[in-house]
């Protein structure tokens, strides 16, 4: 990375995790990173004129929410254990002046579950889990006329958030690898429930300056060892810890599904089943060319081929998804109709 400062260029490979040393270069050279940062993302939330952010208490989210100090915040739940809700609190409290939490019953969930199903055309178990808090959150904002939201939606992929990078830390060119990957095939679920429920979305990290400015930080301030542990999106830790407070910014890094509740669904779609009918189901499935993986998928399979019917094609350019027919980019390798992964 080439900086300048002062009228001085200096040609450094820079790393954000030199935070702790105090050799003064590096101490302007970090504060000089962060600057530029994070003025290039509170331009991208300010680009947008919006007063709404779905606040899940996560590092994306509350960097938003403290940028925009906006009048609503939305927050979804399910059951009486959400770490989520301890975060966003934190962060409400702090710079939302009017704060919407919905906690969700079973029955809401399964209703859920099958609104996402029609939007998004899918059975994928993950993908469905994760897009239920967004399709709630949603739904609140319809009710209530706002609308547009602000989402985090960008961040883990853009700054490597993701857990399963965290791997990599000691294989740099891999690393690398994958986070380039991931921003090449990621895709958001969020803008076509937007679509479905006539709510505009907004992501800020996916703003083409910030994904520019993200490209030039070193692989090795996205994803670093700090307090005996290695965490994923470092750059943002350190750079917005000051206004978001320790706290949030060391919070491990959850799925949405996880920091909502929404995996104790899986449990509750298990009990649909004895394991005789799911074996015969599933043996039904696979004689037309699906193949079930769990109960909780048997339930979404269900529920699909209640509204769709399959479409199996011969002609995939790239992969054919052995679970489903579909087909499925050798990038991804990952099946966006049956969650397949990998699919090779």
């Amino acid at each position: 990375m080439h900086l300048s400062l002062k009228g001085v260029n200096y040609q450094h490979q820079f790393r954000i995790s030199d935070i702790e040393t105090s050799h003064p270069i590096l101490l302007q050279l970090k504060d000089e990173i962060c600057r530029k940062l994070k003025d290039c993302i509170r331009s991208a939330v300010w680009d947008e004129v919006c007063d709404t952010v779905l606040l899940s208490g996560g590092l994306d989210s509350s960097i938003i929410t403290a940028i925009r100090k906006p009048e609503y915040s939305i927050t979804i739940g399910f059951g009486s254990e959400v770490s989520d809700l301890k975060y966003a609190d934190a962060a409400a409290l702090k710079y939302v002046r009017k704060r919407i939490v919905k906690i969700l019953s079973t029955q809401e969930v399964l209703g859920l579950i099958d609104k996402v199903i029609i939007a998004l055309k899918t059975f994928d178990p993950i993908t469905i889990r994760n897009s239920v808090v967004p399709y709630a959150a949603l739904e609140v904002a319809n009710s209530n006329g706002i609308k547009c939201v602000y989402t985090g939606d960008g961040g883990d992929e853009i700054f490597g958030g993701y857990n399963f990078l965290t791997r990599f830390k000691d294989n740099p060119s891999r690393l690398e690898s994958e986070i380039s990957r991931l921003r090449t095939i990621m895709t958001f679920p969020t803008f076509s429930l937007g679509e479905t429920l006539n709510v505009k979305i907004i992501s800020p990290f996916l703003n083409g300056k910030v994904v520019g400015i993200a490209e030039l930080i070193p692989i090795s301030d996205l994803v670093a060892f700090y307090r005996n542990r290695v965490w994923g999106k470092m750059v943002l830790r350190r750079c917005y810890r000051n206004e978001l407070g320790e706290e949030i910014c060391w919070r491990t890094k959850q799925a949405q599904e996880e920091g909502a509740g929404i995996t104790k669904i899986r449990e509750i779609l298990g009990n649909n089943y004895t394991d005789l009918s799911f074996a015969e189901e599933a043996r039904i499935a696979k004689s037309k060319g699906v193949v079930i993986r769990s109960k909780e998928h048997l339930s979404y399979f269900r529920s699909f081929i209640r509204n769709f019917s399959l479409k199996v094609r011969c002609d995939c350019p790239e992969l054919t998804c052995s679970g489903c027919g579909n087909c499925v980019s050798f990038l991804s390798n990952y099946c966006q109709l049956c969650g397949q992964f990998p699919v090779k």
